[in-house]
């Protein structure tokens, strides 16, 4: 392939554009990570809301005492919001993994994109090399 295909320029460019998109999950991943090691997250968040709030929601819907269906709502939909905030979490950091992961064969991607050993029509070589 020609190193001045303006196909290459393309597939850099979207390379570029994934790399970026990679290197955001990181960061946010890494930015998670750092509020699960503060003191104040973990006791207002992780602990407070994350068991406390959510045991003492559950602990109202199986109480003994009657409820309006109104209050039941409610409290269901706090549950659901600890719920999904706490799997926004998980997922920031199962995403991290392959982001990670995703982000070294990107960059390998790219650095052969430029160097022109990919062939843009789905066969791999070497500028010059050839059948």
């Amino acid at each position: 392939m020609n190193k001045n295909d303006p196909r290459i320029q393309e597939e850099l460019e979207l390379c570029d554009k994934r790399i970026a998109e990679l290197e955001e999950y990181v960061s946010m991943a890494e930015a998670l990570e750092r509020l699960h090691e503060n003191e104040d997250f973990k006791k207002v968040i992780l602990e407070g809301y994350f068991e406390k709030e959510a045991k003492r929601l559950f602990g109202l819907l199986v109480d003994a005492q009657p409820i309006k269906r109104e209050s039941m709502e409610n409290i269901i939909e706090m549950l659901n919001s600890i719920r999904h905030l706490k799997q926004f979490h998980r997922n920031v950091i199962l995403n991290n993994a392959i982001a990670k992961e995703n982000l070294e064969y990107e960059k390998e991607y790219r650095k052969k994109v430029k160097a022109g050993e990919v062939d843009l029509d789905g066969e791999t070589e070497a500028i010059g090399g050839g059948a």
